[in-house]
């Protein structure tokens, strides 16, 4: 059946804009296929972003110290004995007949302390006396009859040691003899009594203690960091708990360690010329040290390094922090002297706490905030 010119006319349009459909989407299939052909012919990298600036360097004041002249006293706690002390004991027994002194008196070298019952030693001596002249004679008659040939050898050792023997005898009966009046070793202070006039008393019975304060020994120990700087004939002054001192003379610095301490014993002797009773009290010792150059630093600028020394940070040429480590010499209220650093150094005094070392810093004078 032949098509209506209407029909045959919707036809040809409806052909026409297929056509314009399939052209678009060809084109569009065209364009995606080139734009992925270009982005793989791309074979440099894509350029690297801008690098973050580096943070400013952090800011510290910082304040220049020179060495000063400094006589350094080292200070340990120790304890203060007698510079003599003996307990007098008996050498006989016998009874106590007299005993001169007290509690507390003071006697000179030599002075009698305690008379015991010499009882029959006297006569002994006596008899002990009289057997060595005899054994003195027989052997210088006996040397006589040697010379002319009239004794042998045997004899004559015989009576030799007879003659040695009564000598011996008589030396042991006077030395008993002697012990029944004891007196005293050296001049000193009378600080125990024990033995009362009347008692019985046997050999190795104490009678007394004896002490001499006329000058005290210090007795202290000292850390073995600290001994190095120590040697004897160094001036000392012991402050003693009432706030008074007294001055004296290093005498002794042990060359070994204790093993259990690690510590080095040493001694003072000093001046005690009121005689005060504080043998046996603590004090402290405090040892004048040679004269050396050190910084006089507040403690608030100390800190600890990584091997937990003690030390200040300070601030080198390149502006870098690095850590000094010190040697405390002394300190007070007011502040602390310290060796261990160079004749000048630039110490951070602010804002040392937020640094460590080999951080960069922009130091800034403390004078001229």
């Amino acid at each position: 059946m032949p098509l209506s010119p209407a029909f045959r006319e919707r036809f040809q349009r409806l052909q026409r804009n297929h056509l314009l459909v399939a052209l678009i989407l060809a084109g569009l299939l065209v364009l995606w296929i080139a734009s992925g052909d270009f982005l793989r012919a791309q074979d440099e990298p894509p350029e690297a972003p801008p690098a973050a600036e580096e943070p400013a360097a952090f800011r510290v004041e910082t304040s220049v110290s020179r060495a000063e002249p400094h006589s350094p006293v080292q200070v340990v706690q120790g304890e203060l004995l007698p510079m003599r002390e003996v307990e007098i004991l008996s050498q006989i027994n016998a009874h106590l007949t007299e005993r001169p002194v007290g509690w507390g008196d003071v006697v000179k070298a030599g002075q009698t302390l305690f008379k015991l019952d010499p009882e029959t030693r006297a006569a002994e001596l006596a008899r002990a006396e009289a057997a060595l002249k005899l054994s003195q004679a027989e052997l210088k008659g006996g040397e006589v009859l040697h010379s002319k040939q009239l004794l042998s050898e045997t004899e004559l050792l015989r009576l030799k040691s007879a003659a040695a023997s009564a000598y011996a005898e008589r030396e042991l009966r006077a030395q008993q003899l002697r012990y029944s009046e004891i007196r005293a070793p050296f001049a000193g202070v009378v600080d125990r009594l024990p033995a009362e006039e009347g008692n019985y008393v046997q050999v190795g019975d104490s009678l007394a203690t004896l002490v001499d304060i006329d000058k005290l020994r210090l007795v202290a120990y000292v850390p073995q960091q600290q001994v190095y700087a120590l040697r004897p004939g160094l001036s000392v002054e012991a402050k003693l708990l009432d706030g008074s001192a007294l001055r004296g003379t290093l005498t002794f610095v042990a060359s070994r360690a204790e093993s259990s301490t690690r510590s080095f014993r040493v001694e003072a002797q000093l001046e005690n010329p009121e005689r005060r009773r504080i043998a046996g009290s603590s004090a402290t010792l405090s040892v004048q040290l040679a004269d050396q150059n050190a910084h006089r630093l507040s403690p608030a600028l100390l800190s600890l390094g990584e091997k937990g020394e003690l030390g200040i940070k300070s601030v080198d040429d390149e502006g870098k922090v690095i850590f000094l480590p010190v040697e405390i010499f002394s300190f007070d209220p007011e502040g602390v002297w310290v060796g261990g650093l160079p004749e000048e150094v630039e110490i951070i005094t602010l804002g040392a706490g937020f640094v460590k070392a080999g951080d960069l810093v922009n130091p800034v004078d403390a004078g001229q905030r």
